[in-house]
């Protein structure tokens, strides 16, 4: 009798076993998503403010003098800049080297 119980007590204690290994492994598997989840999202947003001082301008109406400074200062940046005037409803693309 006695050699039953500690048969009962050492299986108890494998399937306590197993079962709070599972639960780490979901743990985990369920954090490994959050967290892939949030790199995306911080990359993203890293993208997104990287690119916020080309992009202040997109839609925005201004003036020539702005332009001109615009252009000047992103002379050198791999962008293309669209220009359209009353003038000139089809608009004027100013590319520099822009790589596809």
């Amino acid at each position: 009798m006695e050699n039953s119980l500690k048969a009962i007590i050492i299986g108890a204690g494998v399937v306590i076993t197993m079962i709070v290994v599972s639960i780490g492994f979901l743990l985990m598997r369920s954090g490994q998503s959050t967290a892939q989840n949030a790199i995306n999202r911080l990359d993203q947003i890293s993208s997104e403010m990287s690119e916020s001082q080309y992009t202040m301008y997109d839609g925005m109406e201004i003036r020539g003098s702005e332009v001109v400074n615009v252009l000047r200062k992103y002379k050198d940046e791999y962008i293309g800049i669209y220009v359209k005037t009353k003038k000139s409803t089809n608009g004027v693309w100013y590319v520099y080297d822009v790589t596809l």
